[in-house]
């Protein structure tokens, strides 16, 4: 399963065994006995083991829904069993929805929100079906709804790796994996 925090609404746990659509809720107190993991309204309209998860704002200032993409569509972690199905969670509305599938299949990837430019950010993978995937880094925009493949990485970046951008649009991805840092300047897609 994957973890992603919310001020708001506490620890979110996502997917994993036994079941692969489900979620997980704990809220966080001042009273630790009141911790109780609950499970959330509704399951993920797709399965997804060992996937990638981030919180999205929806211009409320507080990151209301719930991204869920890629990771295994089967309890069996095997490669062909990689998927590019993407769900997102109204942590509002409790409501799932279905956006478009990434481009290439992948699991325990890393995942990067870029709250500026409303773009998801998906990099690295599990190796399996092709020595590609761990190379590759895609973006999501959020208000058209399509995929977008940048140029790939000089490193194999597998294992949940490290995404992030500063202000300036240098997009950053590391791995323990790779024991590698490697950036592409999103201004000018070079590397």
């Amino acid at each position: 399963n994957a973890t992603v925090y919310s001020n708001k609404y506490g620890l979110l746990s996502v997917g994993g065994q036994p079941s692969g659509n489900a979620v997980w809720n704990l809220k966080l107190n001042e009273n630790v006995d009141d911790y109780k993991w609950k499970n959330l309204k509704g399951k993920m309209i797709n399965q997804h083991y060992y996937p990638s998860v981030a919180l999205i704002d929806n211009g409320s200032g507080y990151n209301d829904k719930l991204f869920v993409g890629a990771g295994f569509k089967t309890k069996s972690v095997v490669s062909k069993a990689m998927d590019t199905k993407i769900d997102l969670f109204d942590l509002e509305k409790e409501e799932w929805t279905e956006l478009a599938q990434c481009k290439i299949k992948r699991s325990i990837c890393g995942t990067f929100y870029d709250g500026i430019k409303q773009n998801v950010y998906l990099a690295g993978s599990k190796s399996g079906l092709s020595v590609r995937a761990p190379k590759t880094v895609e973006y999501y925009d959020i208000h058209k709804n399509i995929w977008y493949i940048l140029p790939e990485c000089n490193f194999m970046h597998e294992w949940y790796p490290l995404i992030w951008k500063n202000p300036n649009g240098i997009l950053y991805v590391a791995s323990i994996s790779s024991n590698g840092l490697e950036y592409i300047d999103l201004r000018e897609r070079t590397k």
